[in-house]
């Protein structure tokens, strides 16, 4: 072999061994790809697994793809299925940064698939999710299941908007169960026990009843496209299927679909708001409903009969609107889900007196037996 001959033949096997190389690199790569990037997924929507191994494997790579539509269908399944050895899977596809809350559907039908498995979800992942109507129910229901949930739960009461909501009563109620240091004097707050005395004589013409109405949140996740699986939401109401907090006033929740409408209001009838806090404060109280002596803007009846009788009328009014107060902050005290700090703090509110029924009477004392709260 000559010079060049053997000068071409190094030449020649260089070439072999980088093309050798490149082979060998974009086998490997091939070989570490995830299995959704090496195959096409078949679409969920038209497609019937040949048995029950190959619809578990099918839901798993569905649920990790990028496609949100594959995601919906495999979180969908597997819920409807019982795949509980996918709620691993389900709990990552909740994290806050992922795309998949790009689609309120696929999103909606994870947290589905999770209520629906009675998966303990990390209150972490939870508390991530994203606001929106239909995710605060979920996230409610979810962090209701696991057991250290107090922070989780008193987070929630600061962020449901008011006693005028269910998810404001569930919350409570379920920290009702093991009432965190605070909370009995935050329930009497929230009630603002007040007492309005009117002053009535035998002229006065009776007092017509308030209107009502109701308190209502929206009808949960917008709806989705067609080859999409049918999309489910949970909602939280004072009637329903499942338990989800008990108490003087119970909440329940419920499954439904956004083509079949709400099977229950999760509406608190306006002016009925307080007696929401007022039933757990009376069972903080352990006294029946009935017997709870606090309410928001109660009344009190002085039939003005004259002067004489009149300062001493007040008095026992004022008096008794003492005693109950005393009575509740007592009961409290007495099982120590109160300090002598906080009962120090709370006053009841006595609203002024109306004098419209009686233009005869004379004002009240300057100085009425009456504790404002704070």
């Amino acid at each position: 072999m000559g010079i060049l001959e053997a000068e071409l033949s190094v030449v020649v096997m260089n070439r072999i061994r980088k093309v050798g190389r490149a082979l060998l690199a974009l086998l490997l790569s091939y070989s570490l790809a995830p299995a959704s990037a090496q195959e096409s997924l078949p679409d969920p929507a038209i497609y019937k697994p040949a048995n029950d191994e190959e619809a578990a494997r099918l839901e798993k790579a569905w649920l990790h793809s990028k496609d949100l539509r594959l995601v919906a269908w495999g979180a969908y399944l597997a819920g409807n299925e019982s795949r509980r050895e996918l709620i691993p899977d389900l709990i990552e596809r909740t994290g806050l940064n992922d795309s998949l809350w790009d689609s309120n559907g696929a999103a909606t039908l994870v947290l589905d698939a999770l209520i629906h498995l009675k998966a303990q979800v990390p209150v972490e992942r939870s508390m991530g999710l994203l606001h929106s109507f239909s995710f605060d129910q979920m996230r409610l229901i979810l962090v209701s299941r696991v057991a250290d949930n107090t922070a989780a739960l008193q987070q929630i009461l600061k962020e449901t908007g008011g006693i005028a909501t269910v998810n404001w009563l569930a919350t409570a109620d379920l920290l009702a169960l093991h009432p965190p240091p605070g909370f009995a004097a935050q329930m009497l707050a929230a009630l603002q026990p007040s007492l309005t005395a009117n002053i009535v004589d035998d002229q006065t013409p009776p007092v017509s009843g308030r209107g009502g109405g109701q308190s209502c949140g929206d009808r949960g996740p917008a709806p989705v496209t067609i080859g999409w699986p049918p999309i489910r939401f949970y909602g939280i109401s004072t009637k329903g299927d499942t338990p989800l907090a008990a108490g003087a006033h119970p909440v329940f929740y419920y499954e439904a679909q956004l083509d079949q409408g709400e099977p229950y209001f999760s509406c608190i009838p306006y002016g009925r708001e307080y007696e929401m806090p007022r039933g757990i404060a009376s069972d903080l109280a352990k006294m029946k409903l009935d017997d709870f002596p606090l309410r928001h803007e109660a009344t009190a009846i002085i039939h003005y009969i004259d002067a004489a009788s009149y300062p001493e009328q007040i008095r026992m009014v004022l008096q008794k609107a003492n005693d109950d107060f005393e009575r509740v902050i007592s009961a409290y005290l007495r099982d120590g889900l109160m300090t002598q700090s906080e009962a120090g703090e709370l006053k009841l509110a006595v609203g002024e007196m109306d004098l419209r029924g009686a233009p005869h009477a004379p004002p009240l004392p300057k100085r009425p037996m009456f504790r404002w709260l704070k």
